[in-house]
Formats: C-alpha cells, sequence, structure tokens
C-alpha cells in the first residue's frame, strides 16, 4: 500500500473550528472534519493523513511566526491555507494588534509561498479567499459596508499572488455570494464570517473539488 498523502490546513479560528479545545476533535468540527469525511466517503481505497492548523485570531504575520513548526516540519503534500479576515477587521479597527495591511498581507503570503516551494518543492499548494457571508446591501458607511469593500483589497492580494506564484486558488467570497443570493444569508453564516455547518460544508466541497489528483501533480 502506498503511504498515506498527508493534507494539512493553516487558517485562523474558521479553520480552527474548536480543533484546540480539549474535547478529542483533533480536526475541529467545522470544514476540515467535513473535508476528511468527503475524503473518506468518495475515496475509500486510499489512505490520508489530515492535519488541521487553524489557530483562532490568527492573521497572516502569525502563520508566518509559525510556518516552520506547523507547515515544513509536517511536510504535507497538500497544504490549503485560509487567512484574511483578522487581518482586514483589525486593519479597519486601526487595531494595534498583529495584522497587515493589504500591501504588506500579499508580500507576507507570497513569502509563505516561495518559502514553501523552496522547502517542500513536491507540495501543492492552493489558497482559500477571505470572505464575508453577506448580500452586500449594507447600509453606506456601515461597519460591515466598510468592511465589505475593504476586504476586497484582501481577496484581490489573494488573488495576485495565486496567479504570480502558480498557486490553487478557491475562490470562496464568489461561491459565498453565488449561496447567499438563493437563501438568507443566516442559512450560512450568523455572524457573517464564522459559517454554519452549512456554510462549513460549502468550504469543505470547495476544497475537496480542488484537490490534485494524483501524488506528484504540482499545483
Amino acid at each position: 500500500m502506498k503511504p498515506a498523502q498527508t493534507i494539512l490546513f493553516i487558517g485562523d479560528s474558521i479553520t480552527d473550528s474548536g480543533r484546540t479545545q480539549n474535547d478529542g476533535a483533533p480536526l475541529g468540527r467545522g470544514y476540515v472534519q467535513l473535508f476528511a469525511d468527503l475524503l473518506t466517503l468518495r475515496k475509500p481505497q486510499e489512505e490520508f493523513r489530515i492535519i488541521n492548523k487553524g489557530i483562532d485570531c490568527n492573521t497572516i504575520a502569525h502563520l508566518l511566526s509559525r510556518w516552520s513548526d506547523d507547515v515544513i516540519e509536517n511536510a504535507p503534500d497538500v497544504v490549503y491555507i485560509l487567512i484574511g479576515i483578522n487581518d482586514a477587521t483589525r486593519h479597519l479597527d486601526q487595531s494595534r494588534s498583529l495584522h497587515s495591511a493589504p500591501d504588506d498581507f500579499a508580500a507576507v503570503y507570497r513569502r509563505l509561498v516561495e518559502e514553501t516551494r523552496k522547502r517542500l518543492p513536491h507540495a501543492s499548494i492552493i489558497l482559500m479567499e477571505p470572505f464575508f457571508i453577506s448580500k452586500g446591501d449594507d447600509i453606506e458607511g456601515s461597519y460591515r459596508q466598510r468592511l465589505i469593500v475593504l476586504l476586497q483589497d484582501y481577496i484581490a492580494a489573494t488573488r495576485s499572488v495565486a496567479a504570480a506564484c502558480h498557486t490553487g486558488l478557491i475562490k470562496l467570497s464568489e461561491i459565498f455570494t453565488h449561496l447567499v443570493a438563493q437563501r438568507n444569508s443566516a442559512f450560512f453564516s450568523e455572524d457573517k464570517i464564522h459559517p454554519t455547518s452549512a456554510g462549513h460544508l460549502a468550504i469543505a466541497e470547495a476544497a475537496y473539488r480542488a484537490l490534485p489528483h494524483g501524488r506528484n501533480r504540482h499545483v
């Protein structure tokens, strides 16, 4: 039997989804666990090692600080990255907490990808856009409306890094925009940032569709 393929997810609370709580759920109770379940159902003949390295409240700078320990050391075959909403909210709030403006966000993101390519040349890298699960019809000048506008810069930064570094890209913002056009946004997130079970399932399905086929395919 071939050795198990290692698939690693890293990000903030959306990825964490309780996995850092001592409740016996190392993959959390969100999209990473649902992704693992989908993989088991659709590829029962294959062995996979799934790792969740999401940490609540993280920004791109936090990922940079722990990248060697949490990503490189685990030598994943595939790494999914979902980050950006905390950078956007803290930048909008003019917070002193660790975060990056859009241009710096892109620069750090590109550094993470390039370091991963250098140290793990076999690994496939898939970036996932940050998102705000809303119909986008908030009142002009409101906090949510300003966040939606600002977040577009972080989405654009993510896309630019994916294009420049030739990584995979999952356009979660577009996926949720399509979904909330059909259903009430609360079906997918109560606070517009943290997904419900249905929202997590949407991410899990998108991640499954983006999974490279074949162990040596480079994304």
